[in-house]
């Protein structure tokens, strides 16, 4: 409803009219287009490519998307955990755009036998009871040393997004409250012993090496990884919290230095003995409060402000975040 209570669109294309708008409006025009032209959804003239399937393969196939079922098969039919003979390697292949990316986005040839081709295929999901998942889809070794084959599930398109209306949860590990599975509790998918918390890795650019840093000509060079642990907002903000107060401490020290020196020398330069002593006593005060006193506080200040605009959650430079979190 409007604001004036007469019921409104969900949508309404701003300068443009949609489909079901023109067919209101012109009926006849469905009949007018040819059937083989893509508009209104009718048939799109594809290009004739033969999809090599296995003799234990089904697959469903419209236009250009695929529905696999088979063996774990990555690329050929030479290839995977399937052309192995292998037990309970059961795969779910859904695919769409066959080597769209080939030959530098012009795809394969006209009448090309083609398998699958993780690397230009538009987009996929790929389901397996045993595959090697980061190795098929060329992904980073990351944290994981010598990776095991494991079921496994991979989505892979130019962009991808996964939408929560209520919450996205990311989980690795066991599942919570599951009964009949001994001791250990939950396994993997072969029966094994499952981790109580694998890691979560987030690797841009498909890159975990290290890079040499050379910080200067006394400074010995080190070797700093790209992949790194994510840090806890709570263990982060009590780090600093503490930093603020041994910070405070020496704030203290040097604040009260200054004053016991400042009295000190009111004291000692009235010497009427030395009378070179009393002439820099004052300009000696002066700048003490002009230069130490003032930038001390002026330094607390700071150190308060900081603390309230990045520790506290209502700051508004606050490192902690109210909707992310992570173990």
């Amino acid at each position: 409803m409007s604001l004036t209570g007469d019921p409104v669109s969900a949508y309404e294309p701003k300068g443009e009219t949609t489909v079901s708008e023109d067919l209101e409006r012109n009926p006849e025009a469905l009949n007018m287009v040819p059937a083989n032209s893509g508009l209104y959804h009718t048939n799109v003239p594809m290009r004739d490519l033969k999809f090599k399937i296995g003799s234990g393969e089904s697959v469903i196939n419209h236009r250009g998307c695929y529905i696999t079922m088979g063996g774990d098969r990555p690329g050929s039919i030479f290839s995977g955990f399937g052309a192995r003979g292998f037990d309970g390697t059961d795969t779910i292949d859904l695919c769409v755009g066959r080597g769209a990316s080939a030959r530098g986005g012009k795809g394969v040839q006209e009448g090309s036998v083609v398998s699958n081709m993780f690397s230009s295929d538009a987009s996929r999901i790929y389901i397996s009871q045993l595959t090697y998942i980061d190795k098929n889809f060329g992904i980073a070794q990351g944290k994981h040393q010598k990776p095991k084959p494991r079921a496994g599930i991979g989505i892979k398109s130019d962009d991808i997004r996964i939408i929560g209306r209520n919450s996205i949860k990311i989980v690795t590990g066991r599942g919570d409250g599951f009964r009949g599975h001994g001791s250990s509790g939950e396994t993997n998918a072969l029966g094994g012993k499952s981790s109580v918390g694998p890691t979560i890795e987030l690797i841009a650019g498909n890159y975990d090496d290290s890079k040499s840093v050379y910080g200067g000509l006394y400074n010995t060079p080190e070797r700093v990884p790209y992949l790194q642990s994510a840090v806890k907002g709570e263990n982060l903000v009590k780090a600093f919290e503490e930093l603020n107060q041994i910070i405070g401490n020496i704030w203290s020290v040097v604040y009260n230095q200054a004053l016991i020196n400042a009295g000190y020398t009111t004291v000692n330069s009235v010497d009427v003995w030395r009378p070179w002593v009393v002439t820099a006593g004052v300009p000696y005060s002066i700048l003490m409060n002009s230069y130490a006193l003032m930038a001390l506080w002026a330094t607390r200040g700071k150190m308060v402000a900081w603390e309230q605009y990045y520790t506290q959650d209502s700051g508004y430079r606050s490192i902690r975040s109210s909707n992310v979190y992570l173990t």
